[in-house]
């Protein structure tokens, strides 16, 4: 198994210091390996222009806690363009 290999799925929390999760949402799109590479924000940020600025850096989805699994999966399954069972 190469641990190299792309993710399916990227999950980020963009809390912490000083936005440090949008800059590693940054790096991920800039980064021609990860690029493509969906990603999900999954945070206890639920302002408005939180939610704007993980769009604006690229997120694909943003969910905010808490988070049920069932509310993943369905993030998963519609960034992946697939269904999961409920």
């Amino acid at each position: 198994h190469d641990v190299r290999a792309r993710p399916d799925v990227v999950l980020l929390d963009v809390a912490g210091p000083a936005g440090s999760g949008l800059e590693m949402l940054d790096r991920v799109r800039a980064s021609p390996q990860l690029a493509s590479t969906p990603v999900i924000i999954v945070t206890a940020r639920a302002g408005g222009d939180d939610v704007l600025a993980g769009y604006k850096f690229g997120a694909d989805y943003y969910l905010t806690k808490p988070v049920t699994v069932r509310r993943l999966l369905r993030g998963i399954g519609l960034v992946l363009g697939r269904e999961f069972p409920e």
